[in-house]
């Protein structure tokens, strides 16, 4: 059994760093002074867990999920480029 998570390891760390990033989204905005909650999920808490999730991939050769990780590494890039691209100022 324990032997089984940390084979899997780099799949939870990718479905962890989703989850975060889908529900920062939808949490209100006004009790953050400073940095919103999409702003630390994605410079932050994503990142995070795709560089765990890229470790763990190697670790486990899924180079798959090397990939997906990478997506959650460049998160903060890819919100602010489709932001731009589908809310213009």
């Amino acid at each position: 059994m324990k032997n089984n998570i940390f084979k899997n390891l780099h799949i939870y760390s990718f479905l962890c760093g989703i989850v975060i990033l889908f529900v920062s989204f939808f949490i209100p905005t006004y009790n953050f002074p400073t940095l919103k909650p999409i702003g630390l999920s994605t410079m932050i808490i994503c990142p995070m867990f795709g560089f765990l999730g890229i470790i763990f991939s190697i670790l486990n050769k899924k180079y798959i999920y090397i990939i997906l990780n990478l997506l959650l590494v460049f998160s903060f890039f890819i919100v602010m480029s489709l932001g731009l691209i589908f809310l213009r100022p």
